[in-house]
């Protein structure tokens, strides 16, 4: 399932937009701008692909300015990849990211959002306990182009 959305005068709002093959190109090189282990092509059209994707998409102007890729099933989804180009960042856009997949969470009855982050990523580490998100545990480098650790964080999906 593939969401598109836009940026329309600062604010993020659903797009008409639908999936073309280039958004594969230009979210590899986004991968390969930021991410010492980035997705190749082959992983990102995969994911595009799958049932049990759930894939946000932001633009501005036809650019891709930010996506988060997921991955569900009947109790839990996981965030895979969560990205915003340097020009945007700092301006709630990962945060309205999150808060859609945590919508789409509720709407299908989720019990639980899951996701790792490099132990280094301190900015994405805050903005995701200010999210509600919590720390499960530690995966002991398991990054392996850096030797680098991930933190395994969680939120409970809460329900009235």
């Amino acid at each position: 399932m593939n969401k598109f959305l836009e940026l329309d005068n600062g604010k993020i709002v659903e797009s008409k937009n639908s999936y073309h093959k280039d958004d594969i190109l230009k979210i590899e090189k986004i991968e390969r701008t930021y991410f010492v282990d980035s997705w190749n092509i082959k992983q990102i059209n995969s994911q595009f692909k799958n049932d049990d994707s759930l894939n946000f998409i932001i633009e501005n102007t036809g650019d891709i300015i930010s996506y988060c890729l997921c991955k569900f099933n009947d109790e839990f989804i996981e965030i895979l990849k969560i990205a915003t180009i340097r020009n945007y960042q700092k301006k709630g856009i990962a945060s309205n990211l999150i808060s859609n997949v945590y919508s789409f969470a509720v709407k299908n009855s989720l019990k639980k959002i899951y996701l790792e982050v490099r132990e280094s990523n301190l900015i994405a580490i805050d903005l995701y306990k200010k999210k509600g998100f919590v720390v499960d545990g530690i995966r002991k480098k398991y990054y392996v182009r850096s030797n680098e650790n991930a933190i395994l964080m969680s939120k409970n999906i809460n329900y009235p």
